[in-house]
């Protein structure tokens, strides 16, 4: 079978199985985050105390709405945008889990350089 044709069907089959479970299943409210490969930070109105250990559940994408859960510590609580933003360090993260965060987070780096490209903003008028 032609492999991009096998690919298509597969694309399709994770589409409708996470329209079924986005239906069935309340996401989390979605929440700005800065994600890196050893770590993330995220601003919210309840968050935990400085060196408490925590497990995050991070929703990567509305699309599949399963989450990659990490345990880390919180190493950092400071003042961002006039909102309290906490620094979580992800503790005891495999090898191929680490390779993989890394390719995930370099290649949404390139769409977004892609699609400011695509749309450069025009300056600001003074």
């Amino acid at each position: 079978p032609d492999l991009s044709l096998l690919e298509l069907k597969v694309d399709v089959l994770i589409g409708l199985m996470s329209e079924w479970i986005k239906d069935n299943k309340k996401l989390p409210d979605k929440n700005k985050v800065w994600l890196n490969a050893n770590g993330m930070e995220w601003q919210s109105n309840s968050l935990p105390k400085l060196n408490q250990q925590v497990l995050v559940s991070l929703y990567l994408s509305q699309r599949i709405p399963s989450p990659i859960c990490f345990i880390g510590k919180i190493d950092c609580l400071r003042e961002r945008d006039n909102q309290t933003t906490a620094t979580i360090n992800f503790e005891n993260l495999e090898e191929n889990i680490q390779n993989s965060l890394d390719k995930y987070i370099f290649s949404q780096h390139r769409r977004a350089i892609a699609r400011q490209k695509m749309n450069p903003q025009k300056p600001s008028k003074r």
